[in-house]
């Protein structure tokens, strides 16, 4: 039966079944595998275990899942290769090459707790915002923009009360 074995602080030692057909993995209880870390998204990612092939499915998380230091979205994944999930890294060990191990039960819910103080926000990290990202080099410009906008204002309260005190 294939696993996960974590690597990273938070995670360093423990061992997750993968069980079942499609594996999810991610903050939310509702995940298989429940990790409680600030780097994780809520829905992250699954591993699906077809005919003796796994294959990892990022479910367009906030900081990826990286396979060898690339950014996949879905990634065949073999025995022996590193997955880092948000910034916790794994060793995914295909089939029962590790027989005998202490593993968490197959039909339970394992949750993490993040003991340690967060983790470091990934090179790869990007907004997805639906409103985009702030933009710095566009500061100027609007600031610009306000300052026109108000002495536009301001001409136009002048002229409304030249106009009163006129009549």
């Amino acid at each position: 039966m294939a696993q996960l074995i974590g690597i990273s602080d938070s995670v360093k030692g423990r061992q997750f079944q993968l069980s079942k057909e499609r594996t999810s993995i991610g903050r939310n209880s509702a995940n298989d595998v429940v990790i409680d870390d600030p780097t994780v998204s809520s829905q992250h990612c699954y591993i699906a275990i077809r005919a003796g092939h796994s294959v990892i499915h990022d479910l367009n998380s906030t900081n990826g899942t990286t396979i060898g230091g690339e950014r996949i979205t879905e990634a065949e994944i073999e025995s022996g290769q590193r997955i880092v999930i948000g910034a916790l890294e794994f060793d995914f060990v295909a089939g029962d090459e590790n027989a005998g191990a202490d593993l968490a039960p197959a039909n339970t819910t394992a949750i993490l707790s993040n003991a340690h103080p967060p983790a470091t926000i990934p090179k790869t990290f990007s907004s997805v915002s639906p409103l985009g990202t702030k933009r710095r080099e566009n500061r100027g410009i609007w600031i610009i923009l306000m300052v026109a906008l108000g002495l536009s204002a301001l001409l136009g309260v002048l002229y409304l009360l030249k106009s009163i005190l006129s009549l």
